[in-house]
C-alpha cells in the first residue's frame, strides 16, 4: 500500500489535490474537472495561500465548463483543438478562407502527433526547426517551399489563439511570416496589360465549347472587371462589399467605353456627350464638363464633352448643388481617362486634388430652417465630418475648415466670404485663395453664385 507524502494534501476527495514537487518550494495542484485530470502551479510557496488559490482554479475550471468555456491547460494539444474548432466555425459560417481545410488537416495529421504534449510556451524556432527536420527523416525527402509555406500559416494559427487566450504574447511567439525566401513582388499592371486583359476576355468568352463553361468565363470577366474597378483585393474581399457602399453614377463616362485609359487613346475614338438626367432644382443648372487627351501620334484630341454626371445636392438648403469634376489622387498627377468614379467628397485625397463646383441659393431660401443635425447630415455626405466648425457662437451654420489649400473662383453672382475677423463681398471674376482657414460663404443675393473650387491637400504644420 503505498503512503501518501507529507508534501502532498486531497482538500477534496478525489477531485482537487496540493503537492509539492522535489527540491521546489511552490505548491502544484491536480483538479478533476469533465472526469478529466488537469494540472497546475498555484506559484504560491505558503501552504495556506496555495489552498485558497488551489480552490480557485478548481472553480473557475468548473465555472468554464459549465459556461461551455473549454477548460484547457497550455499543451499545445489542447491551443491546437481551440485553433481547429475556430477554423471549422469560420468556414460553417461562410467567413473562413478554403486554405483552412488544409490548415486543419496538418494539425490534426502532423502537428498534435509530434507536439501534441508540450507546453505552447515551450514551441520555439529549435522545436520547429526539430519538427521539420524529423519530418523530413520520416518521409525520406525534404519538404517543398509551397509545403513549408502552408505548414508555418497552419502554425501562426494555434499562435494566434494561443495569444488570445492569454498563454503566449506577441513577445515570446515564435514570428512566421510564412515564407521560406523572400519573393518578388508582381509589380501592378501596366494600361497595356490591362487593355489587353480586358480586349481578349470577349473572345476568351466566345471560344467557349459548351454553356456551362461560358457562363463561368462571364462570371469570370465580371469579377475581373470589379476588382479592376474597385481596387478590392481578390479573395473574401468583395463578399463583404455592401448595397450602400456602391454609388451608383447618372450616365458614367467610363461605362461608355467600357475601357481604362490615362490619356492615351485610340484616334477613332469617339467624344463621349454626357445628358443631365438628373432633375435639377431651381437655380441649378449643369456644368459642361470637357476633357481632353492625346492621341497615339501625340495629337490631342476631344475625349468627353457634356455635362458633369455626379452632382451632389443638400436637401436642408433647396438649390444648392456640388458637381464634381475631376480627381488627382497624388502627384505627379496621372492622366486617367476619366476620374468620376472615384468617391465623392469635399475633401481631396491625401496629396491630390479635387476640382468642383458649387451653387448656393440666397441665404434667406433656408435659414431659420436649417437645424445643427442638418448640417452634420451635410458634412456626413461630403465624406468631411470633422470639417464643420459650426457652434453657439460661430456667424454662420456651415462655417467649415479643412487642411486644404483651395482656389476659389466666382463664376457667377456675388457672395459674402465669412472669417473669424472680418467679411468680404465678392464678385465674378474674383478670385479667393483659401489656405486652410475657418471660413463660410453666404448669400445674401437674390440669386444663386456659382463658385469653381479646385482642393489641394495641405500639411498645416508645414510652413516656409
Amino acid at each position: 500500500m503505498t503512503t501518501k507524502k507529507e508534501t502532498t494534501h486531497q482538500l477534496i476527495h478525489r477531485n482537487l489535490t496540493l503537492y509539492q514537487r522535489e527540491h521546489s518550494q511552490v505548491w502544484q495542484c491536480r483538479y478533476k474537472v469533465a472526469n478529466k485530470w488537469l494540472r497546475a502551479t498555484t506559484k504560491e510557496s505558503k501552504f495556506d495561500l496555495a489552498v485558497t488559490r488551489a480552490k480557485e482554479l478548481l472553480i473557475e475550471a468548473e465555472i468554464r465548463h459549465r459556461s461551455g468555456i473549454p477548460v484547457v491547460t497550455k499543451r499545445f494539444k489542447d491551443i491546437a483543438e481551440l485553433a481547429i474548432d475556430r477554423m471549422e466555425r469560420d468556414l460553417k459560417g461562410g467567413l473562413g478562407k478554403v486554405i483552412y481545410k488544409d490548415y486543419i488537416r496538418i494539425i490534426r495529421e502532423h502537428f498534435i502527433p509530434s507536439l501534441g504534449q508540450r507546453l505552447i510556451t515551450n514551441i520555439d524556432y529549435d522545436a520547429l526547426e526539430q519538427y521539420y527536420r524529423d519530418r523530413e527523416e520520416r518521409y525520406g525527402v525534404a519538404i517543398s517551399n509551397t509545403h513549408r509555406k502552408t505548414q508555418n500559416a497552419a502554425f501562426n494559427r494555434v499562435f494566434d489563439e494561443a495569444i488570445v487566450r492569454g498563454y503566449l504574447t506577441e513577445s515570446n511567439r515564435p514570428k512566421l511570416d510564412g515564407k521560406t525566401k523572400v519573393g518578388e513582388r508582381r509589380p501592378a499592371f501596366e494600361l497595356h496589360e490591362l487593355k489587353a486583359l480586358l480586349k481578349n476576355l470577349g473572345p476568351y468568352i466566345e471560344s467557349s465549347r459548351t454553356r456551362d463553361v461560358r457562363e463561368r468565363r462571364e462570371i469570370l470577366r465580371d469579377y475581373v472587371e470589379m476588382l479592376v474597378d474597385t481596387g478590392a483585393r481578390p479573395g473574401i474581399e468583395l463578399l463583404n462589399m455592401k448595397w450602400r457602399q456602391i454609388r451608383f453614377m447618372m450616365n458614367p463616362i467610363s461605362a461608355v467605353t467600357d475601357q481604362l485609359d490615362d490619356g492615351l487613346i485610340q484616334g477613332n475614338d469617339p467624344v463621349l456627350v454626357g445628358q443631365p438626367k438628373m432633375q435639377l432644382p431651381p437655380g441649378v443648372k449643369p456644368t459642361r464638363h470637357i476633357v481632353v487627351g492625346d492621341c497615339e501620334p501625340g495629337l490631342s484630341k476631344l475625349l468627353s464633352d457634356g455635362f458633369s454626371p455626379e452632382m451632389y445636392l443638400d436637401p436642408a438648403r433647396p438649390g444648392y448643388a456640388s458637381s464634381k469634376l475631376w480627381i488627382v489622387q497624388d502627384f505627379p498627377a496621372k492622366l486617367f481617362f476619366e476620374t468620376i468614379h472615384l468617391p465623392y467628397t469635399m475633401i481631396p485625397p491625401k496629396g491630390g486634388s479635387l476640382c468642383r463646383m458649387v451653387t448656393l441659393p440666397p441665404d434667406r431660401s433656408w435659414q431659420g430652417s436649417v437645424t445643427p443635425e442638418y448640417v452634420k447630415n451635410f458634412f456626413q455626405d461630403m465624406k468631411a465630418p470633422l470639417a464643420s466648425t459650426a457652434g453657439k457662437n460661430t456667424k454662420h451654420p456651415y462655417m467649415q475648415k479643412t487642411d486644404t489649400v483651395d482656389f476659389c473662383v466666382i463664376i457667377s453672382g456675388e457672395v459674402t466670404l465669412i472669417l473669424d475677423t472680418e467679411e468680404r463681398i465678392v464678385g465674378a471674376g474674383d478670385v479667393v485663395i483659401l489656405r486652410d482657414v475657418n471660413h463660410a460663404w453666404s448669400n445674401h443675393s437674390d440669386a444663386p453664385v456659382k463658385i469653381a473650387i479646385a482642393s489641394h491637400d495641405a500639411d498645416p504644420l508645414a510652413h516656409a
